[in-house]
C-alpha cells in the first residue's frame, strides 16, 4: 500500500522570501527618500540607515540582492540628474504601494492561523468554503473507509482503478476505462481517502493554512482549479509512475499529498512571478518541501507516492507562473 503523508511545517509558512541585503551607495539624506520611493516604484525594496562618516548622508541597502543591477543603474541616472522628473512621477507611487503592502500583512496576519484552531467551530473555515468542503470530505471518506481498515470492500469507490491479479507480477493496476468512462468518480475519489489519522491531520493542515491563503487572495475558483487539476495530474503521474517508473509493488495510492504539493508549486511559483502579490512560500519551506519529496525518493520512507508528489508540484508551478504572470501584467 502506498503512503503519500507529507511532513508539515507550521509557522512562516507564508513569509517575505529572505536574502542578502547589499549596499547599494551613500548619498545625501533628503534626495535619498525620493531615491527610495523611485525603486520601490519600481519593486525594489530598500532600507535607508544612518552612516558614521557623515550625519547628514544615509546608506541605501537593497533587500533583494537579485536587483542591485538595476538599483545600481537607477542610482547613476539619479546621481547624473536628479532633477529627472521621472523620479518624482515614479515616487508618487510609493504612497500607494505602501497602502497596499499594509493591506496584504492585514490580511496575512488573519490568514495565519494557529495549528491547534484548525478544526475548532467557525473562525477561519468559515471564510473559506473551498478549504472547508475539502476537509470535510476529506474526514468524511476517511472515516467511510475507516482509513485503510476497509479499503478491500470500498476499492471500486476510492481507487483509480481496481487491482487486477497478473500471473507473474501479482496485483496491478487495471486500465483506466473504468475512471475515463463509466465510473468518473474514479478520478476525484483518491484525493479524499487516507490512511491513518496522522496522514489525514498534516494533509489537512496544508490545506487549511496554505489553500486558506489562496483561496482568500484569489478566490474560491481559482483554490478549486488549482487543487482539481493538479490532483488530477498527480493522479495520472502516479498511475503511469508505477507502470513504467521505479514502485511497481504498489497498488494502491490515496490522499491529498499530490494536491499539497501542487498548492506548494503554486504559491512558490506565483511568488516568484507576482512579487506585488501575497501568495509566497518561504525559502525555508521550499527546501524543506524538496527535501522531503528527495528523501521519499530514496525509498527510506517506504513505500510513497513518489509520482504524484512529482507531478502535483510541476502542476502547480505551472499554473503558479501563468497566474502570477497575469496578474502582475494586470497590476
Amino acid at each position: 500500500m502506498k503512503l503519500d503523508v507529507m511532513v508539515l511545517t507550521w509557522g512562516g509558512t507564508l513569509t517575505e522570501p529572505v536574502g542578502l541585503m547589499r549596499e547599494l551607495g551613500t548619498i545625501a539624506a533628503r534626495p535619498a527618500g525620493i531615491l527610495a520611493d523611485y525603486l520601490l516604484a519600481q519593486g525594489i525594496k530598500t532600507e535607508l540607515r544612518p552612516t558614521s562618516a557623515n550625519p547628514a548622508d544615509v546608506a541605501i541597502w537593497v533587500i533583494d540582492e537579485d536587483r542591485m543591477s538595476d538599483a545600481r543603474a537607477a542610482i547613476d541616472r539619479f546621481r547624473a540628474n536628479p532633477d529627472d522628473p521621472e523620479f518624482a512621477t515614479l515616487a508618487r507611487k510609493a504612497g500607494e504601494i505602501r497602502k497596499e503592502e499594509a493591506r496584504k500583512e492585514k490580511a496575512y496576519r488573519k490568514s495565519v492561523t494557529d495549528a491547534g484552531r484548525v478544526y475548532s467551530a467557525g473562525g477561519t473555515l468559515k471564510r473559506t468554503p473551498v478549504v472547508t468542503l475539502l476537509i470535510a470530505a476529506s474526514v468524511a471518506m476517511s472515516l467511510w473507509t475507516n482509513f485503510d481498515k476497509r479499503i478491500d470492500r470500498v476499492i471500486d469507490y476510492v481507487n483509480l482503478t481496481t487491482p487486477r491479479l497478473d500471473p507473474e507480477n501479482g496485483p496491478v493496476l487495471d486500465s483506466l476505462s473504468g475512471a475515463l468512462g463509466p465510473e468518473p468518480w474514479r478520478l476525484i475519489a483518491p484525493m479524499f481517502w487516507h490512511l491513518s489519522f496522522l496522514h489525514l491531520f498534516f494533509n489537512m493542515s496544508w490545506v487549511s493554512g496554505l489553500g486558506g491563503v489562496i483561496e482568500r487572495e484569489r478566490g474560491s475558483r481559482m483554490l478549486l482549479a488549482v487543487v482539481l487539476i493538479t490532483h488530477l495530474v498527480a493522479a495520472f503521474s502516479e498511475y503511469f509512475w508505477q507502470i513504467y517508473g521505479l514502485h511497481r509493488h504498489s497498488v494502491l495510492f490515496g490522499g491529498f499529498s499530490g494536491a499539497v504539493y501542487g498548492l506548494i508549486g503554486f504559491a512558490w511559483a506565483y511568488g516568484e512571478y507576482n512579487p506585488r502579490g501575497y501568495i509566497r512560500l518561504s525559502g525555508q519551506s521550499v527546501q524543506l518541501a524538496l527535501i522531503w519529496m528527495v528523501l521519499c525518493f530514496t525509498g527510506m520512507l517506504g513505500p510513497v507516492a513518489n509520482g504524484a508528489h512529482l507531478g502535483g508540484l510541476v502542476a502547480g508551478l505551472m499554473m503558479g507562473y501563468f497566474v502570477g504572470e497575469r496578474d502582475a501584467s494586470r497590476a
